[in-house]
């Protein structure tokens, strides 16, 4: 089963996404993207900056880079003879959350760009990207903040403030276009309020999520 863990920046994905793939043991993990992946953080970098002319090349790359590791998952998972029903590919954030944040970048570049993008996110996504569950996990605006400063990737936090519309116009329709998104796709999507539950509290939730799901 392929398993999508899903929400907004910083909201606890990797970790849940590693210790989900720690626990069924002889499941496959996809992380988004690498530390040391250096073309994923110098977009990123020019992203906070407000590098001109940088936000549909920026999107391609993931679009091509995410496409490209679920082709290489999928063909590990079929040359070790895994069970569709016991033997997991558990994803830290899936395709379709990308399109979230290039048609709020893109927007501010006109129709014609994002247009251009969008044909070529649908040409790039196959059936095989598209998760059985996706398991969201919702946090406030506030708790996003807390925990993006506690992580504190240099980039980001340095430049919060200058991406602070950006940021609030995310989380404000996250969740709202993340749903518009499943239902297109006919994603089975479960949601967790993660504002006052302990990491382990989230995991042992979504554990009990995909479990139940496999009944």
């Amino acid at each position: 089963m392929l398993i999508g863990i899903s929400g907004m920046v910083a909201c606890g994905k990797s970790v849940l996404s590693k210790r989900i793939h720690e626990h069924y043991k002889s499941s496959l993990f996809l992380r988004e993207f690498k530390e040391d992946d250096v073309v994923f953080n110098k977009f990123l970098e020019w992203l906070y900056e407000k590098r001109p002319n940088t936000e549909i090349s920026f999107q391609a790359y993931i679009c091509e880079n995410h496409s490209t590791k679920m082709n290489e998952i999928w063909k590990n998972y079929r040359s070790e003879n895994k069970d569709s029903k016991k033997d997991h590919i558990i994803i830290d954030r899936f395709c379709i959350e990308h399109n979230i944040f290039a048609r709020l970048i893109l927007a501010k570049k006109g129709e014609k760009f994002l247009n251009a993008y969008q044909a070529m996110f649908d040409m790039m996504i196959d059936k095989n990207e598209i998760p059985d569950i996706a398991i969201f996990l919702d946090v406030n605006f506030e708790n996003f903040k807390k925990r993006l400063f506690k992580r504190n990737r240099e980039v980001e936090v340095n430049n919060f403030d200058e991406n602070l519309d950006y940021w609030k116009e995310l989380h404000q329709n996250y969740r709202k276009n993340f749903e518009i998104l499943c239902e297109k796709y006919k994603v089975n999507a479960y949601y967790i309020d993660t504002n006052d539950m302990t990491e382990i509290e989230v995991f042992n939730k979504a554990v009990e999520i995909i479990d139940n799901h496999n009944r």
